[in-house]
């Protein structure tokens, strides 16, 4: 038995290659000399769901001896929900949930409820790294400021000048 599933990828160009070999270079550089603890970073993500039952196609399998060409209706404009979260070892934070549609005034939103509870609630907050995706919306000088003011330039992320 196989799973089948069709893979889509973006082919990374040599540049893109580099920098990520240069960016984990620096990180363990980081770790090496005590400047980052892997412990006290809080990674961050969003994901949709759809409201309707519809099972989201990346996390989907069938498993079978040969390919079943299984077509599955969905609707077009299905109801969902993105949920974001963090993790880090310290803790699990429970997920916020927002409507689907993600700019970065909202995304500061999230992030104002975040640092709001956790600086509450964790006396270690100053020690804390903040790692976050790419997205566009994450990437805005807004954005940037916010985190730079909250965590001290303890950011970890995409087309962040300090780090």
């Amino acid at each position: 038995m196989f799973p089948y599933k069709i893979q889509t990828l973006q082919p990374l160009s040599a540049n893109a290659i580099d920098a990520r070999y240069d960016f984990a270079n620096a990180m363990l550089q980081l770790m090496d000399e005590g400047d980052i603890d892997v412990g006290n970073i809080w990674f961050s993500d969003e994901a949709y769901f759809n409201l309707d039952g519809f099972v989201n196609k990346q996390n989907w399998r069938i498993w079978g001896t040969e390919n079943p060409h299984v077509a599955v209706p969905s609707s077009l404009y299905s109801p969902k929900v993105m949920v974001w979260a963090v993790i880090s070892s310290k803790a699990n934070n429970w997920p916020i949930c927002r409507e689907p549609t993600t700019n970065a005034a909202k995304y500061l939103e999230i992030l104002d409820e975040f640092v709001a509870i956790h600086c509450a609630l964790d006396n270690h907050w100053n020690a804390s790294w903040f790692m976050q995706d790419g997205a566009r919306p994450h990437r805005t000088p807004a954005v940037f400021d916010f985190l730079s003011e909250r965590f001290n330039d303890r950011v970890i992320a995409l087309d962040y000048d300090k780090h």
